[in-house]
């Protein structure tokens, strides 16, 4: 055989066959190396709320900070509504005697004593008149006639005349007194009864009859059947210029007393409210107490103030009592109000005997 040639030309190409059978799975190759870090891609969009998770277990207590810084001071609250009067407290120490006071109430008329002897025989003297009915008279009185030779006893008599005209003077003044500082009325009503007609007006009373000097100035309404008017020291404040001693016995010679308290007051139309009106309190002269809802509640002592707004209105409350002792009214309480931009004043009236 002899040596193999050189290679032919390539022949044509052949028709592509078909495909054959899948060739079993080769082994896995190693590991390549990680490639780099590619760049980072775009912000996606925001998915939808995860469902919520069991609660955790409760933590330890914490350690309590540092005090912080004070805040500042707030604003003033409104005064709030006077409160209930308290308990009767405990005795107090015994306090130092205190100055002497004033003379008090004549006392009743003690029995007569024992007969005197007989005094000497006194000058011939008639008079038309004896003591007792000049205390019955208010006639003046009229000397007769007198006849004495001796001019010592003369003097004499004459000066026991006088006496005798100063004192029926001094008695007529007390039968009808003329209600000045001079000859004062117990009170109004004396006046109204001595003289039957009197004209409304000041006058000049002492209800307990003593030294003129305490006698005190009043109104005397006749056309009210003589009532007695003490008139306060000023209208915005429950005081009277009247001693006990006279108050007292202005008290018992009264069967009735009224008096009358107005209530002026203004409402802020931007801070009004429908707020439960605050109730009054008056305390009178003997300590009792005239309030909403009780016995002694005198007519309209609620205060509506506090419901109305943007005007001046008026509250007028109307004491009127048999119990002489109670009035007049000393102390008002809850007049100031209760919120910014209110306006009030009190106005007292006179107090009326009778």
């Amino acid at each position: 055989m002899g040596l193999p040639g050189d290679g032919g030309p390539a022949g044509a190409k052949g028709m592509e066959g078909a495909v054959g059978d899948q060739g079993v799975k080769g082994e896995q190759g190693a590991k390549g190396e990680p490639g780099e870090v590619g760049d980072a891609g775009m912000l996606g969009l925001q998915g939808f709320p995860g469902p919520k998770g069991p609660n955790g277990d409760l933590g330890f207590t914490g350690i309590p900070g540092l005090k912080g810084p004070a805040g500042v001071l707030g604003f003033s609250g409104p005064v709030g509504p006077v409160g209930m009067i308290g308990p009767l407290g405990k005795p107090g120490a015994r306090g130092p005697k205190g100055s002497r006071g004033e003379m008090g109430p004549q006392g009743p008329q003690g029995s007569p004593g024992p007969q005197g002897p007989p005094g000497l025989p006194g000058p011939s003297i008639r008079v038309s008149m004896d003591v007792q009915a000049l205390m019955e008279s208010s006639a003046p009185l009229e000397l007769e006639s007198y006849q004495n030779t001796d001019a010592s006893q003369t003097e004499r008599s004459a000066e026991i005349f006088r006496t005798l005209r100063y004192l029926s003077s001094v008695i007529d003044s007390m039968k009808t007194p003329l209600g000045t500082r001079e000859n004062p009325a117990r009170f109004c009503r004396d006046l109204l009864d001595c003289r039957h007609t009197m004209s409304d007006g000041l006058f000049w009373i002492d209800p307990n009859l003593g030294c003129r000097s305490d006698a005190i100035q009043v109104f005397c309404n006749f056309t009210a059947a003589g009532q007695t008017c003490l008139n306060p020291v000023t209208t915005e404040k429950a005081a009277f210029d009247v001693g006990k001693v006279q108050m007292k016995f202005l008290h018992l010679l009264s069967a009735m007393a009224t008096q009358t308290v107005s209530l002026h007051c203004y409402s802020d139309p931007v801070t009004v409210t429908m707020e439960t009106p605050r109730a009054l309190r008056f305390r009178g002269w003997n300590g009792q107490v005239f309030e909403e809802n009780s016995p002694l509640s005198p007519h309209g002592v609620l205060d509506d103030c506090e419901i109305r707004d943007g005007s001046w209105h008026q509250s007028r409350f109307l004491f009127q009592t048999q119990d002489t002792q109670q009035l007049p009214i000393v102390d008002i309480q809850g007049v100031h109000p209760s919120r910014p931009g209110d306006q009030r004043h009190v106005e007292v009236g006179p107090v009326c005997f009778l």
